[in-house]
């Protein structure tokens, strides 16, 4: 790999809908833009706690001025027969709930704590309305979009390494081209960064946000990006090497030998092996029942699996008779 190559990262086609889910105690509920507003809120801003493993009591944090935001929580719990109540305390407006049955809700289908919190994988099928819901909640909740050093720039943050990739691939079906890194801070724990910064994605993005178009977006540049329904395709700005230590572990699937998915592009031994000894004059890279011959990183032959030490003789002979031969004629050349 190397600068001016391109990825391309795979974008989830499945489809599946949802109108109701069961909940005990709650009963039918359905899934739409209220419940997806739910999930969204609890996802940013939601926690629990109780006696002995119980979720008796949720909690919902936002900043004192997020008036619109809290009071559209309570609609919604109301919506659902619950009470809620506010507690406002340093600039933030508190909104508790309790409810046993909400609480088994939430953390059965949304995990519990901060690190641990994802969605169920229904919910990456989703139509697109209703994604759209879930990523406005998202990002009333922990995202961010304005200006960075007179930039326009959007971002998602949590701690949830799973989360992150799940909002990224919703994004992604949404038409936003985003990317998915982490932050570290020292004496804290790892924070993943879904972002958009493309000027294409920025006014997808405000669009579902329902802000508008976003004035002086096009000072932003284009991006070396490209998204389509099933791709999305970026070009590669540097090639660097990081330490590591742990283990290596090579991924194989039946049938396929170079393949892409979320987060990474993998292959297999075969293909990874030319790549990596590229400074041996010969060598042999083996897959499912083939060999590679490959001389200075570059592919030559392909062959059975029974002949690849034959096929090893026939290119080393070849290789020292054209050693041989090039250092007879150096002199004449001289």
């Amino acid at each position: 790999m190397r600068r001016g190559w391109v990825l391309a990262y795979p974008v989830l086609q499945e489809k599946e809908d949802r109108a109701t889910i069961a909940a005990e105690g709650l009963g039918e509920i359905p899934v739409d833009d209220d419940f997806m507003t739910l999930a969204g809120y609890y996802l940013s801003e939601g926690t629990m706690c109780g006696k002995g493993g119980k979720p008796y009591e949720q909690f919902f944090y936002f900043h004192e001025e997020q008036r619109a935001y809290v009071e559209r929580l309570q609609t919604i719990l109301g919506g659902l027969g619950l009470r809620s109540q506010v507690r406002r305390r340093r600039h933030t407006a508190e909104v508790i709930a309790h409810s046993l049955a909400l609480g088994e809700l939430l953390r059965s289908l949304f995990g519990h704590g901060a690190t641990e919190k994802r969605m169920p994988e229904w919910m990456e099928r989703l139509p697109h309305d209703k994604q759209c819901a879930l990523v406005k909640a998202l990002w009333e909740g922990d995202g961010y979009l304005g200006r960075v050093r007179g930039y326009w720039r959007a971002t998602y943050c949590t701690s949830s390494h799973a989360l992150a990739v799940q909002v990224h691939h919703v994004l992604l079906r949404l038409g936003v081209p985003a990317f998915l890194h982490h932050r570290d801070q020292r004496a804290r724990q790892r924070n993943w960064v879904v972002s958009v910064t493309a000027r294409a994605g920025l006014a997808r993005l405000a669009q579902i946000l329902q802000l508008g178009a976003l004035s002086g977006c096009e000072d932003n540049a284009k991006g070396q990006v490209v998204l389509t329904e099933t791709m999305l395709y970026v070009g590669v700005r540097a090639v660097r090497r990081v330490a590591w230590k742990g283990h290596v572990h090579n991924l194989e699937v039946d049938g396929v030998h170079s393949f892409g998915l979320p987060g990474a592009m993998l292959h297999n031994c075969e293909v990874n092996g030319p790549g990596e000894a590229r400074a041996a004059d010969i060598g042999v890279a083996g897959g499912r029942g083939i060999g590679l011959i490959f001389k200075n990183g570059e592919v030559i032959r392909k062959v059975p699996e029974k002949d690849i030490v034959q096929a090893m003789r026939e290119e080393v002979d070849r290789f020292i008779a054209e050693r041989k031969a090039a250092r007879v004629a150096a002199p004449a050349d001289d």
